[in-house]
C-alpha cells in the first residue's frame, strides 16, 4: 500500500498566513533570510497629533558561519514618518557585516 503524503500548504497559499488556523503568521516568511519587510509606523501621540509612516527592512542571506555557529542575515532598513502638526523623522541603519577582513 504506497503511503501518500500531505503537501505542504505554504506552497498552495500564501506564505503569509498560517495554514492552521488562517490567521496572520509571518515566520514562515522570515524563517528565509532573503527579501523585503514592509514595517507601518502608526503615531497617535496628543501632543503632535495622528500620523504614519512606513519603513522597510531589506533582509539579505550570508554564506559563512559566525562564531556562535550560525549566521544571522545583514540586515538594512530605511523609514521615514509624519505627523498632523508637521512633527517629521526619518531613520535609516544596517547591521551588515564586513566581507572583508582586517589584518593586524
Amino acid at each position: 500500500m504506497a503511503q501518500t503524503t500531505q503537501p505542504d500548504l505554504r506552497t498552495e497559499k500564501s506564505r503569509l498566513f498560517d495554514p492552521d488556523d488562517g490567521q496572520l503568521d509571518l515566520s514562515y516568511f522570515l524563517e528565509d533570510p532573503r527579501g523585503f519587510l514592509p514595517i507601518p509606523i502608526i503615531v497617535t501621540e496628543p501632543a503632535v497629533g495622528y500620523g504614519g509612516g512606513a519603513a522597510g527592512m531589506f533582509l539579505r542571506p550570508r554564506r559563512e558561519a559566525g562564531q556562535e555557529g550560525w549566521a544571522r542575515p545583514d540586515i538594512s532598513a530605511v523609514g521615514a514618518f509624519a505627523t498632523q502638526d508637521g512633527t517629521w523623522g526619518a531613520v535609516a541603519g544596517d547591521t551588515s557585516r564586513s566581507r572583508h577582513r582586517r589584518r593586524a
